[in-house]
């Protein structure tokens, strides 16, 4: 329903798969949509791209998520 009365999510989703998202989404209630990208390289050219099409009005943030090794 959020893509419907909101569109523009949709080419957002469609934005970050284009740049390369391994995976892109709306939250449940559509007031986000995130992105995962395999290096940090490759979401921060995703996000110039992004705001030269969208603007910058949004909120955004670029994260490194680290995995656990079994040594700690």
């Amino acid at each position: 329903p959020a893509f419907w009365k909101y569109p523009v999510l949709a080419l957002y989703v469609e934005e970050f798969k284009n740049r390369g998202a391994v995976a892109a989404m709306m939250s449940g209630s559509g007031s986000t949509v995130f992105a995962g990208f395999a290096s940090r390289a490759l979401a921060e050219s995703c996000l110039e791209h992004f705001r030269a099409r969208f603007g910058t009005a949004g909120w955004s943030a670029t994260l490194e998520v680290k995995t656990a090794t079994a040594s700690g």
